[in-house]
């Protein structure tokens, strides 16, 4: 019924159906409607059990829609031949600014192919290639085109290892523009990985937001993203949660903080800082932008707690989460 009524709205600019439970039936319905609203500029089906059928259906369906911009086809267990039919869609797709495809990353080389296609046409802003093992590793390749361009990046939960690091370090030099970066949950890395990252990070001097939450960062890679991120002026968020920085990261790290003048969230929970903890009490006035500290779970001892309290006492803007 959906479909059918959608036909009708020739004018349709924007359509948001993710996690609706549309399956392949329903997907090859939802492409003979959408072949007629060539206004369309924003799709997001996330979520949803299209499979390869619903997935090649929609690719033929939409290859009129000229004026897209905003795709999303996350978690749509499309398979290798959906992935393809959909890289062939993307070829037509010269408006496309953001592309999801989280969770399609059992079918690898067809989901690279799709971001490959992509770039025949379009430079995006956003892309979401989140929960696709071994994603980073392959990312170098279809770089060319998009990084002088791409403003969002995420690679959560990537199962990235040194190889997977080094291909985006090396990706991540033509980023000029990158603001956002996630990268959580890839506790695969270790030290050599994590600074190999922090030289690419630091030439992505835009970058406003920085997630390296449970990445298993270790004291010399903390220090060496330490020094890098000094080159993020426009940094305002840093999450190195659940990490194993030690005191020695932590260290490094509170001294290069007064550094970061436009750092506003800075989350550390989760981490062994000790008595580090005195040295990032001691910079807390230097930082006059820092609004958000989080050292939950740091193994601070009372004193130390009561020193960094007191530092706080001092910033009248931020908010210690202890």
């Amino acid at each position: 019924m959906l479909a059918k009524g959608l036909g009708n709205c020739l004018g349709l600019s924007e359509l948001h159906l993710n996690s609706n439970n549309i399956k392949a039936p329903g997907a090859t319905s939802l492409a003979k409607a959408l072949a007629h609203c060539q206004d369309l500029s924003t799709l997001d089906l996330s979520y949803n059990e299209l499979g390869s059928q619903g997935a090649e259906s929609l690719a033929e369906g939409l290859r009129g829609c000229a004026r897209l911009e905003h795709l999303d086809f996350s978690n749509i267990h499309a398979g290798t031949r959906g992935l393809s039919a959909l890289g062939g869609l993307l070829e037509h797709c010269s408006a496309l600014l953001h592309l999801g495809l989280r969770g399609n990353g059992k079918h690898l080389d067809s989901q690279m192919h799709a971001v490959r296609a992509s770039a025949q046409r379009a430079h995006l802003m956003h892309l979401d290639l989140a929960r696709s093992p071994s994603a980073a590793a392959m990312f170098q390749q279809v770089m060319a085109d998009h990084a002088p361009t791409l403003k969002h990046l995420d690679l959560g939960w990537a199962s990235m290892g040194f190889s997977g690091a080094f291909a985006l370090a090396t990706a991540l030099e033509s980023c000029g523009k990158l603001e956002h970066l996630n990268l959580s949950h890839n506790d695969q890395l270790n030290d050599d990985a994590v600074c190999k990252l922090a030289a690419g990070i630091g030439d992505c001097t835009a970058l406003r937001e920085l997630y390296l939450g449970s990445c298993n960062v270790q004291p010399g890679g903390c220090t060496a993203l330490a020094e890098g991120l000094k080159q993020c002026n426009a940094l305002t968020t840093l999450y190195l949660q659940d990490n194993k920085i030690g005191p020695g990261g932590a260290f490094s790290l509170a001294l290069a903080l007064p550094n970061y003048a436009a750092l506003a969230n800075l989350n550390l929970s989760g981490n062994n800082i000790r008595s580090s903890a005195t040295t990032i009490a001691s910079v807390l006035t230097r930082c006059p932008a820092l609004v958000h500290l989080h050292l939950h779970n740091c193994k601070v001892k009372a004193d130390h707690r009561a020193r960094l309290l007191e530092a706080a006492v001092a910033c009248p803007k931020l908010s210690l989460h202890l």
